[in-house]
């Protein structure tokens, strides 16, 4: 963002620190808020955060300031951090007990490669598009996207172990 949007690093750099604190605050906020919905509400709250993460990205990719940026970085990270806790607490609530813990495996392994794999994207996107980011933040929107969608379609009913007739 500094080289391509001409962005003041020193600037960019002190103030990376507001949308990392919201996040710690988005992350306690939402366990509350995640532990209060039921019925499937979970889902649609998901989904719609997915919606707006996409929406906020546009926005910061579009942002013309640095506190523009920040802005809407820190909006993003309150709003992902619902996200980011209520994927493992869908496996929680609704995985039978007995699997619990390899449902969570499933789901934390697919995070951490996520995590390893997305900023890898993203430098192999930017350097295929001559150094733009535009085609990488628009994978990100795209991928919000698809994670509103597979939140508001998925079966939230408790399922149950098919037990051996034997």
């Amino acid at each position: 963002m500094v080289t391509v949007r001409e962005l003041d690093l020193f600037s960019m750099g002190w103030m990376q620190t507001i949308p990392g604190v919201a996040q710690l605050i988005g992350m306690y906020t939402a366990g509350y808020i995640i532990d209060k919905l039921s019925g499937g509400r979970e889902k649609v709250a998901g989904a719609f955060a997915c919606v707006a993460i996409s929406v906020l990205l546009y926005f910061m990719f579009t942002a013309s300031s640095v506190a523009a940026f920040i802005v809407y970085q820190t909006i993003i990270m309150l709003v992902l951090s619902f996200v980011v806790i209520l994927l493992p607490a869908i496996v929680l609530k609704k995985l039978p007990t007995s699997v619990a813990g390899s449902g969570m495996g499933l789901v934390n392994t697919g995070g951490q490669l996520a995590g390893f794999i997305t900023p890898l994207a993203i430098g192999f996107i930017v350097d295929l598009f001559n150094g733009s980011f535009n085609a990488a933040f628009w994978m990100l929107i795209i991928f919000a996207f698809i994670c509103a969608i597979s939140l508001a379609t998925i079966n939230y009913e408790k399922g149950e172990l098919l037990k051996n007739p034997s």
